[in-house]
């Protein structure tokens, strides 16, 4: 039996670490994206003591639907970080803005959700244009070379 020699070096070669590749999305994306979700359910909620009254049951739910789903896949181009998905993402919030203004006359429950998740909106808006989220952004959008 061979005897080792605890003082030799290792023979395999020594190198520092790679720096860490920054892959997916950036976190003021993935936080605001999250913050849209939850205001989204905050006015629908919200909803059930407004807009319904003065709108009638069947258009609110044909409206709510429809927002949804607009909103849903939005969020999921976004996601996906398509740059014009962001400028959507302000139409969308202008335009439910204007919305739930005119709903605002109605319970005062609803008027509550709809500032607390307007609130939730313009900081998710904020963290989409923050330098992190235009990097990832530009990123996407810059062609493979």
């Amino acid at each position: 039996m061979q005897e080792r020699d605890s003082s030799a070096a290792p023979s395999a070669p020594v190198a520092d670490a790679a720096e860490p590749v920054a892959s997916g999305r950036p976190m003021e994306v993935r936080r605001a994206v999250r913050l849209f979700l939850v205001a989204m359910v905050i006015i629908m909620a919200g909803g059930f003591f407004g807009p319904q009254d003065q709108l009638g049951f069947a258009t609110w739910i044909v409206l709510t639907a429809l927002g949804t789903a607009l909103w849903l896949w939005s969020l999921s181009q976004l996601s996906d970080g398509r740059n014009w998905a962001r400028v959507f993402c302000v139409v969308l919030t202008a335009m439910g803005y204007s919305f739930h203004a005119a709903m605002l006359k109605g319970h005062p429950v609803f008027a509550v959700a709809t500032v607390v998740s307007s609130a939730l909106d313009l900081y998710a808006l904020y963290l989409l244009f923050t330098e992190p989220a235009n990097a990832w952004f530009r990123a996407r959008t810059q062609p493979v070379r």
